[in-house]
């Protein structure tokens, strides 16, 4: 049984007078691509990194060494082609434990962090096509947590003539809407830090939950939540297969 991510006993969905009728006959409920939202902020795919500084250069080399420093090995992959070599220096780093820095390993470790950082502004426009192929193999379905909102009745459920479902968030049976989250509403676009950068898996889940949980404050009337699921995870897609329960 998956453990609920809210506490919330239920979220509504609006919807036309057909598709109701539909997900009601079928227990069923259509997904929908971040890269079809009608909010800018919802298909911001492009990278952004700010110029390295003092303070991101100090933030890399510490989280660098928490890396090295860390009793737990490092996942496969876990920072791309440079897994092995970190994990060698964490090796070597356990087995010196009392092991300092000199003032040139130091100017080093900085001047690859900084060097890192530049690399990464310089290929930002070589990896937005990555960006968008992952928002491509993910799916989102959106909720909310009102049902009665004049406007969301006009835009989503028919010019009012359509439904509004309730969905139950049911843990024994392992609902989709256990793991929704609520959607951020802010004045600025969503941005990747070089921080995430340091772990892959990190920055695959920052990314998409900077695109597909951040929306222009202009929509907060919405109070909307969503649960992502990805295409090719085997887990991401028996959730999105399983049950709603109205």
């Amino acid at each position: 049984m998956i453990k609920p991510w809210h506490d919330k006993d239920a979220f509504f969905k609006y919807y036309t007078a057909d598709s109701a009728k539909l997900t009601l006959k079928n227990t069923s409920r259509k997904w929908s691509t971040p890269i079809l939202f009608n909010d800018p902020f919802d298909n911001q795919f492009d990278l952004f990194f700010e110029k390295p500084s003092e303070e991101l250069v100090g933030k890399g080399l510490n989280q660098f060494h928490e890396i090295i420093t860390s009793p737990e090995p490092l996942e496969p992959n876990q920072y791309g082609s440079l897994t092995p070599k970190m994990e060698i220096i964490r090796q070597v780093r356990l087995q010196n434990p009392d092991l300092k820095y000199t003032e040139a390993q130091l100017a080093y470790l900085r001047g690859g962090v900084v060097e890192g950082m530049q690399r990464a502004v310089k290929i930002s426009l070589e990896t937005n096509p990555e960006i968008r192929g992952i928002m491509a193999d993910t799916t989102v379905f959106c909720l909310s947590e009102t049902h009665d909102n004049l406007l969301m009745w006009s835009h989503y459920a028919q010019n009012h003539t359509g439904a509004v479902i309730k969905l139950l968030s049911l843990p024994e049976v392992d609902s989709p809407v256990i793991v929704a989250q609520p959607v951020r509403y802010t004045t600025q676009m969503p941005r990747l830090t070089f921080a995430a950068l340091m772990d892959f898996d990190k920055a695959r889940k920052e990314i998409i939950e900077n695109i597909t949980l951040t929306k222009s404050e202009v929509w907060a009337y919405e109070k909307e939540w969503r649960i992502i699921a990805s295409l090719r995870k085997e887990q991401d897609t028996k959730l999105r297969n399983s049950a709603i329960r109205p």
